[in-house]
């Protein structure tokens, strides 16, 4: 996939309507479908810190602890803090 087709709206669009209908049960999280998109996960991650953000990417599976799933977290604070 090309540079172009992330900036699509067109193609935002429709993925945006395709995820919100088969949302994960830790919607906000990522999950395994992250495995097939590595290549757009890099792109938009270099994007978001073109602006300036930071991104801790937790899996589904890390939430089956939330102890752990709080100590990353935090670990990932203190680092950009």
């Amino acid at each position: 996939m090309g540079k172009c087709n992330y900036l699509d709206f067109k193609v935002i669009k429709k993925s945006a309507r395709e995820l919100r209908k088969n949302m994960t049960n830790s919607e906000i999280l990522d999950g395994p479908i992250n495995e097939t998109t590595i290549e757009y996960d890099l792109f938009r991650d270099d994007e978001l810190k073109k602006l300036g953000l930071h991104i801790l990417r937790l899996k589904n599976e890390e939430l089956n602890s939330m102890d752990e799933a709080l100590l990353k977290i935090k670990g990932f604070l203190e680092d950009i803090i």
